[in-house]
């Protein structure tokens, strides 16, 4: 063996190391076993990735324990805010919330809750008072042109005249109701059993001085009696709507309506639209 030092291995496993040194032609030598040494770095290597695996997940644990902590009054919010009825505006429940910036959610929307409160009111209000503002001179306007188109001596130009007031009257009376119906918080939310066939007849015995003014025949094809579910009142504006778009936009012929069992239609001898309308659709 030279000088110096080195690593030797055995047959038989041990792995020592051994260091030569010669000083005045004396030799020195020292072997040492350092397989207690490896295997106590193994040991402590070990020993450090346990501790470590262990600290990451322990670190994990926490922080999904504090992400609950700190998420728990927000969902709590969330789960409020999701009861909340705009009808029937209640406070939230502020004590309930755990921390400052949930509680301050909270009367966030508690006010905003104040402020639509307060603006359905005054629509409810609004609504009340023009139904009667819009109702009164549509009903004087209707009822006048109807004494005039009674009265025989109305002929000629002023007859024209006067059913012309009169069917602009039954169109401001459509609207009017129409425009009321759709403003009440009732008008999409309480479905009732409706006689489709009862509507029709309705409709048609609106529509029909306006069909004769033009010339045209409005015609009522109904198999039966036909019930429907739905808002109360809507089924008469729809085909209302679509019996006075039939009659404007037919100069000749006729106006049918078709009432069958699962199908309402309005049909009319009137012109096409142009092609361009189908895109505005």
């Amino acid at each position: 063996m030279r000088e110096g030092v080195r690593e030797i291995k055995w047959h038989d496993g041990l792995d020592v190391f051994a260091g030569k040194l010669i000083v005045d032609g004396e030799v020195y030598a020292v072997v040492a076993d350092i397989q207690n040494v490896e295997r106590l770095e193994v040991k402590l290597l070990r020993i450090g990735i346990g501790a470590t695996t262990a600290a990451a997940l322990v670190s994990l644990l926490i922080a999904a324990w504090l992400s609950r902590v700190a998420v728990r009054p927000i969902t709590t919010l969330v789960n409020q805010l999701g009861r909340l009825d705009p009808a029937n505006p209640r406070t939230l429940h502020v004590p309930d919330l755990k921390t400052a910036e949930a509680r301050l959610i909270a009367a966030a929307v508690d006010g905003y809750q104040g402020r639509l409160s307060r603006l359905l009111a005054r629509e409810r209000v609004f609504t009340d008072d023009i139904s009667h503002e819009l109702r009164t001179p549509t009903s004087v306007i209707a009822t006048a042109a109807e004494l005039l188109l009674d009265d025989p001596t109305v002929v000629g130009v002023a007859r024209e005249r006067v059913e012309r007031i009169a069917r602009a009257g039954r169109r401001t009376g459509a609207v009017v109701e129409a425009l009321l119906f759709l403003g009440r918080d009732d008008s999409l939310s309480a479905p009732v059993i409706v006689d489709l066939q009862t509507v029709v007849n309705d409709t048609v015995e609106v529509y029909l001085p306006l069909a004769r003014a033009k010339g045209l025949d409005l015609l009522v094809e109904c198999s039966g009696e036909q019930l429907i579910t739905a808002p109360q009142g809507t089924a008469s504006i729809v085909l209302q709507n679509l019996v006075e778009n039939a009659i404007r936009f037919t100069d000749h012929g006729s106006v049918r309506v078709l009432l069958e069992p699962g199908r309402l239609a309005v049909e009319d001898t009137g012109s096409a639209w142009p092609e361009w309308t189908a895109s505005a659709f």
